[in-house]
């Protein structure tokens, strides 16, 4: 019983407010100093597994055949891995040396797009349970 809770996609969903309180208090952290290992934890979290989590929801999770918690984990570290290296690939591109504002403005532009695909595609209706249902044509 608990395997078929845990291997099912959408019971995994996480509230829209705690994703973005994760992401509050990660630039908490950043912007006013910290250990460096909390530093460092924040930095992943808030570039790589975040928005790595949420495109994993966004793309695949809905899929006839969900992944796993265990595959859907993995793929978040993966895809996060990926964005961290596209992106500050990009922003290396700019003139001048990387600033940590930029980083951190570049990370959080793209958490706050993916955050509102997240919320509009998982919008009330779809957190309550209930599912569209189709007309006929």
């Amino acid at each position: 019983m608990l395997m078929a809770a845990v291997s099912r996609s959408d019971d995994r969903r996480w509230p829209f407010w705690l994703i973005a309180l994760l992401a509050l208090v990660a630039n908490g952290i950043l912007l006013f100093g910290a250990p460096p290992l909390l530093g460092a934890g924040a930095a992943l979290l808030l570039a790589g597994f975040l928005p790595g989590w949420l495109l994993v929801q966004l793309l695949v999770v809905r899929s006839s055949s969900p992944p796993t918690a265990g595959e859907a984990l993995l793929y978040s570290i993966g895809v996060g891995y990926g964005v961290i290296v596209v992106l500050m690939l990009l922003l290396s591109y700019l003139p001048g040396g990387i600033e940590q504002w930029m980083t951190l403005a570049l990370f959080d532009a793209l958490l706050v797009g993916l955050l509102l695909l997240y919320g509009w595609r998982n919008g009330p209706s779809r957190a309550s349970g209930e599912t569209a249902t189709q007309q006929p044509d």
